[in-house]
């Protein structure tokens, strides 16, 4: 049974994995207006289409970028309210393994990318869409990868 969303949402990572369920959820729980991204622009393309696939009328914003930037939380934050007027929910799921090896061999440049995309881009893009949505009311909930693991967050 659909949730009945209404609104705008922001969805990161949304190339795969999470992120594209996420989107997948979203449209089928009723909302309809989406800002998604992801940094390989193949595959956020694909999951543009998929969503038109779930639903047609969805207005979907597919913007590629580095979430791992503060420039970039904040620029897809502007383009959900240039595009909707609003961003009602944000879901921040981007994330990478990393170098995949023994971690004496793992590179600080490997360390702080892994870092930047999984713990730093979820609190810049909460940031940046809390800030959005102080302007606005209702408030709605905010959603990252982290809670949906501690559930008690």
């Amino acid at each position: 049974m659909p949730l009945g969303l209404k609104g705008s949402a922001l969805v990161t990572g949304a190339g795969g994995g999470i992120g594209r369920a996420c989107v997948e959820q979203l449209l089928r729980d009723g909302c309809e207006r989406l800002v998604i991204s992801d940094i390989h622009k193949d595959s956020l393309q694909e999951t543009a289409r998929l969503a038109k696939k779930i639903n047609p009328e969805a207005e979907v914003v597919v913007e590629a970028g580095d979430i791992g930037l503060e420039q970039t939380a904040q620029s897809l934050v502007d383009i959900a309210v240039k595009n909707f007027g609003r961003l009602d929910y944000g879901l921040n799921v981007a994330g990478v393994a990393g170098e995949l090896k023994p971690i004496v061999d793992i590179s600080t440049k490997g360390y702080d990318f892994v870092q930047d995309i999984n713990a730093k881009s979820v609190w810049l893009c909460e940031r940046a869409q809390i800030k959005q949505m102080l302007k606005q009311e209702p408030l709605p909930t905010q959603l990252s990868e982290m809670a949906i693991l501690l559930r008690n967050f």
